[in-house]
């Protein structure tokens, strides 16, 4: 009677494992076992989907990622996914399942991805497939491959027909090269410039851009010349316009406000920044005597020119010089005066239904005039005290106000970059706090510079009676640097009025 009682007791412990061992091998994940490289040995079900909601979470709420290439850099959210943690968690579970023959072996850790869905329907996802030149196809399996394993790597942008991509005219611009400028030297700089690529977020020199032999390397005037042409190009695209200079005087073939100065051993250079999420490209060639330049980009989203406004006039001064071969009283007209004029020059940002959207000064140049130049009677000449001009004084005092403008700069708004006062002045929270009577500083400061620029208005002024052509050519340098601080000073007052800094300050 022993043995079915013991055979008995052998079968209820049979079908007790059979019901409880499956329990007891679920209850923990495997040694090793990772879900999206993420390690969940040991955890339970409930702590393994705890665990990857968290880093599911950690995951969408990173940046974005960047697609990138030579010719643009496109972003996508990271909510283009849906993730099914429970599915996932449902799928380890049958992967890590053993039977009761194998309950004895050796536990084998599993690896799993996660279970990850496209939003088909998501409006970047949607633009992305609308790209037919890229292989979008290719570009979301990537991406759905590290969704699956919460990875993050840099995506390059794989296309159809690289050779051949849709680059379109965005930007073009004609200027007829005058007889005075060298064809053959602006062939080659033009032929340098030619199908040159501006990569997206990528800062663009001029110079550097251009290869030119030795020949031509001070060929500045053909340089600026076509400079020109790139710049009235550019305007009707959204680069930013990064280092520019025009010249002292209007030159022919240029329209008002719209000239780039060029000069290679000053190293004065023409440099842009492409901000756009697509290269542009930048072509050159000459046609009929006449340069060609244009810009092209594989998508622009918006249509952007250019107009100038608020054109000033600046009066001529007149210049005498003196020759003891007239009579007193007698005079002869050497050099007729020219105007010269303030202007700014403003891009409009339009939908493709040419409705504008915004409007952003790019630029105010100062011209100086020519001066009338007349020629009289030494006896005519004024006491040499009456005119002595020393441009060395005058070039230290701007110097002196420069660093002075500088610094009261750094004083109000914290910017240690005195080289160029940006577009945008803010100034530091606490002057907002400040009791009146510790703010007279700032009215002083404001006479001290108004007095320091109408003394050298004053000094520049007295050149009337010169005759030294290097004299008179630095002060018409002087001039235009002096106008260029003053301009500079303007936008600090601005602020300040702007804020009744300076009417407090009078209290």
């Amino acid at each position: 009677m022993k043995r079915p009682f013991s055979l008995s007791i052998s079968i209820v412990l049979v079908f007790s494992l059979v019901i409880l061992v499956p329990q007891f091998i679920f209850a923990k994940a495997p040694e090793g076992s990772k879900i999206a490289n993420v390690l969940v040995e040991g955890k339970s079900e409930t702590d393994i989907y705890t665990d990857l909601a968290d880093r599911v979470s950690q995951w969408l709420s990173s940046d974005d990622f960047i697609l990138t290439s030579e010719y643009e850099r496109l972003t996508l959210p990271r909510d283009i996914f849906e993730f099914d943690i429970q599915g996932t968690v449902d799928q380890f579970q049958e992967e890590t399942e053993q039977s009761f023959f194998s309950f004895f072996k050796k536990e084998k850790s599993v690896q799993l991805p996660l279970k990850v869905f496209v939003k088909q329907n998501h409006p970047d996802i949607q633009h992305l497939q609308s790209l037919d030149y890229i292989n979008s196809e290719q570009m979301i399996k990537q991406l759905l491959n590290m969704a699956k394993n919460l990875e993050a790597d840099s995506v390059n942008i794989e296309y159809n027909d690289e050779i051949n991509l849709p680059f379109a005219e965005v930007a073009a611009h004609k200027l007829p090269i005058p007889d005075e400028l060298s064809y053959a030297t602006i062939k080659n700089i033009a032929k340098d410039l030619n199908e040159q690529m501006i990569s997206p977020m990528e800062t663009f020199s001029y110079l550097n851009a251009l290869e030119l032999p030795d020949s031509l390397k001070d060929s500045n005037e053909e340089l600026s010349f076509v400079a020109t042409g790139l710049y009235e190009a550019i305007l009707q695209t959204n680069m930013a316009i990064i280092k520019r200079q025009h010249h002292l005087q209007l030159p022919k073939y240029a329209n008002r406000g719209l000239d780039v100065f060029i000069h290679q051993s000053k190293q004065k250079d023409f440099v842009t920044q492409n901000n756009n999420h697509t290269a542009y490209q930048i072509k050159a060639t000459l046609e009929d005597r006449e340069l060609h330049v244009s810009i092209h980009s594989l998508e622009q989203p918006f249509i952007y020119d250019y107009n100038t406004e608020n054109e000033e006039t600046i009066k001529p001064r007149t210049i005498y010089r003196y020759s003891k071969d007239l009579s007193p009283g007698e005079t002869e007209l050497i050099q007729e005066g020219e105007d010269g004029f303030s202007i700014e020059v403003y891009r409009t940002t339009l939908s493709h239904s040419d409705e504008v959207l915004t409007s952003e000064r790019i630029s105010k140049d100062i011209y100086l005039p020519t001066p009338k130049i007349v020629l009289t009677s030494t006896e005519d000449a004024p006491e040499e005290s009456e005119s002595t001009v020393d441009p060395d004084e005058i070039s230290d005092e701007l110097d002196d106000i420069e660093q002075s403008l500088g610094d009261f700069n750094e004083w109000l708004t914290g910017d240690t970059n005195s080289d160029e006062l940006s577009e945008d002045i803010t100034l530091r929270p606490f002057f907002y706090l400040i009791p009146s009577q510790f703010l007279p500083f700032l009215t002083d400061q404001n006479e001290d510079f108004a007095e320091r620029f109408a003394k050298l208005e004053q000094m520049i002024q007295n050149n009337e009676s010169l005759n030294e052509e290097l004299i008179i050519e630095r002060l018409v340098d002087l001039e235009l640097r002096l106008e260029t601080l003053k301009e500079q000073y303007e936008k600090i007052v601005d602020i300040l009025v702007e804020h009744d800094l300076l009417e407090k300050g009078d209290e």
